[in-house]
């Protein structure tokens, strides 16, 4: 919440309004807080029963790490937030975006920049995951965000919009995952960083990636027996 107590506080010079801003200011931290806490459980059970049931998303190990986010911004300063999301989000990955696709790195950054510099609607909320290979092992990224227009009368020239935002990083069971789901994952990641790869160096690279996974998986187990 500090993120949006230090918006105010640097913005404000006036001492009449101290009292009502703060009132307003505990609503809007407890209101993007709801907001952080709600993504935290909504993700964390996706996770715990992804892959089993009538869930078919891929299946993960272990949750790493979680990751939240909440700003007040006008819209001008929109990218700005989006900016120091996309910050946090490097921060979790092994070695900096550097060291994970492209493709899902541009991918997130729009998705985020679309939230938060979007001014169509009061009420807006981004609920996505993605599948990508970070060095030598294979995560899965879950991200919710939410953004609010506030029409605040004291506030109205410093705050426009509150955001809420919460991403888990996950590695992927692959001992769970069959080729095919892999395939696709590993396509789509390939495709939108290079459209004019051939199917068929595709569906070779992804085999020999998988297969090495698979390889390493097993001989994890056969260690830990």
């Amino acid at each position: 919440m500090g993120a949006i107590r230090g918006f105010i506080s640097k913005n404000d010079q006036s001492d009449k309004l101290i009292e009502e801003q703060n009132a307003h200011l505990d609503s809007l931290s407890e209101m993007a807080n709801i907001k952080v806490n709600l993504f935290k459980e909504i993700i964390t059970d996706r996770l715990i029963n992804a892959g089993t049931g009538t869930d078919k998303t891929v299946p993960i190990t272990q949750i790493q790490d979680f990751i939240s986010e909440t700003h007040a911004y006008t819209s001008q300063n929109a990218d700005k937030i989006a900016g120091a999301v996309e910050n946090a989000i490097n921060g979790i990955i092994n070695g900096g975006k550097e060291n994970i696709n492209n493709a899902i790195s541009g991918l997130v950054t729009a998705a985020i920049t679309g939230l938060f510099g979007s001014e169509e609607s009061s009420d807006m909320t981004f609920d996505k995951y993605y599948v990508a290979v970070e060095g030598i092992s294979i995560i899965r990224l879950d991200l919710m965000g939410w953004k609010r227009s506030i029409t605040a009368s004291s506030l109205s020239t410093k705050i426009e919009q509150i955001s809420a935002f919460v991403m888990a990083k996950s590695t992927v069971d692959i001992m769970k995952t069959d080729f095919n789901t892999f395939l696709d994952l590993y396509q789509n990641l390939v495709l939108s960083e290079n459209p004019e790869s051939k199917t068929k160096d595709i569906i070779t690279e992804a085999k020999q990636i998988f297969d090495m996974f698979k390889s390493n998986e097993k001989n994890s187990l056969k260690i830990q027996n």
